[in-house]
């Protein structure tokens, strides 16, 4: 189930206001497939939370990437493998060589 925007920014204000410190996209789905996470992110930050994110990070969207980084408290990446082979056996998808060039593509900015 996605969560709306306003429902999200709405909760994360709520939850700042109560006392919460800290939240943590994360979970047994992709945070990143929800498309109000960006925004929730910028909400959250502005709310004085720490935020972190666990992303497998292929569809983190590239335009975006230097302010999300500048939300966030910190980033972990879902790897779960290292090597293709492993990944794929992980992932049953060839998304390695997307995953590694998001993963040092984060690392520059």
């Amino acid at each position: 189930m996605e969560l709306s925007g306003e429902i999200l920014n709405n909760a994360l204000r709520d939850a700042a206001q109560h006392g919460v410190r800290s939240v943590s996209f994360a979970g047994d789905g992709e945070p990143t497939l929800n498309p109000s996470l960006y925004g929730a992110v910028s909400t959250a930050k502005a709310s004085k939370l720490s935020v972190g994110l666990h992303t497998n990070g292929i569809l983190l969207d590239i335009s975006q990437l230097e302010k999300l980084l500048s939300d966030l408290t910190y980033l972990k990446f879902t790897f779960n493998a290292a090597s293709r082979e492993g990944y794929i056996a992980v992932h049953q998808v060839d998304k390695f060589d997307e995953a590694v060039s998001i993963i040092k593509k984060c690392v520059e900015i």
